[in-house]
């Protein structure tokens, strides 16, 4: 394995928050490379304390004004040499302050960052390119009902709902002001992992049915093998619009008509994405090789 002969010194990772469940993921994904050593930091104890060797505890709040001094300080003591962050608002802050931060950072482009993290700057710069639900100025342009309500810059389902008249939609709006007002899809959902190397290329496309949610995670998944060509040609639209690098994915959901139609992406691994490392295909760990400049490839099994 080339790749391991010339990485000569091992790369310390920052994981932050790691106790999340994509922390957790990234944990079980490099755990056991000689090439990385990963270190866990929340902000909260959770249990990442149980599963991280070395887990920093303490850390303000995505949102403090104080938490870039406090992670450069976390990544001087311990000589970090890249931050893995593992949610969507964390990814948004850290990338927008990229140039301040002691060390570099895993995740895509600001720009392709920031278009991740909002439903409306998603919509628009993949409108007209792939399938994607109706999205309603206000409640005054809905002429049926359910509609579904999600706010801009949600994630794992929170502060979405399905309302069936225009009374109970604008009681959750005075709750959640910021939501997107989206034309039902009632069909089966699709999560798709994807991984882009550096040189843009779309190396890895695989979808997979969402069977059971619970708390806008997948806990139950298998393969979409019936939608595999038309997923591929939607991954492919998608990444030639925006600038993904290593592990990403976006969800889709079948609309009234059984057509696919996009709901979001996201610049992150998906919450069960171990389907995919069962399989050979370890995205984390890819996605550190990538983007330390080596070359990976994909063995399906």
């Amino acid at each position: 394995f080339s790749v391991c002969d010339r990485l000569q010194i091992m790369k310390k990772i920052l994981v932050f928050p790691s106790g999340s469940e994509i922390g957790l993921e990234i944990y079980r994904s490099v755990e056991k490379s000689i090439h990385f050593e990963i270190i866990g930091a929340s902000s909260v104890e959770d249990h990442a304390d149980y599963m991280y060797q070395n887990n920093i505890v303490g850390l303000p709040f995505i949102d403090n004004p104080n938490i870039i001094d406090s992670i450069n300080k976390v990544v001087k003591h311990y000589s970090i040499d890249a931050i893995y962050p593992t949610m969507d608002r964390v990814i948004s802050v850290l990338s927008a302050a990229r140039d301040q931060l002691a060390c570099s950072i895993i995740a895509p482009d600001d720009e392709t960052a920031q278009i991740c993290f909002s439903k409306l700057k998603t919509h628009s710069t993949l409108m007209g390119l792939v399938n994607q639900p109706k999205l309603f100025q206000s409640l005054d342009d809905v002429k049926n009902y359910p509609v579904f309500l999600k706010p801009d810059s949600s994630y794992s389902a929170k502060g979405t709902c399905l309302v069936n008249d225009r009374k109970s939609a604008e009681a959750w709006m005075r709750q959640y002001p910021d939501c997107n007002i989206y034309e039902y899809l009632p069909g089966e959902e699709f999560t798709v992992d994807c991984f882009t190397k550096n040189n843009g290329d779309l190396l890895f496309v695989s979808g997979r049915k969402r069977s059971r949610i619970n708390n806008g995670i997948s806990v139950k998944s298998e393969l979409a093998s019936d939608y595999k060509k038309e997923i591929r040609e939607i991954a492919e639209k998608i990444n030639s619009a925006m600038r993904f690098r290593g592990a990403w994915f976006f969800q889709l959901k079948e609309d009234c008509n059984g057509s696919l139609s996009l709901m979001e992406t996201a610049c992150r691994i998906a919450g069960s994405s171990a389907i995919c490392r069962m399989r050979g295909v370890n995205l984390p760990l890819m996605t550190l090789f990538d983007h330390f400049e080596y070359s990976v490839d994909v063995i399906n099994q």
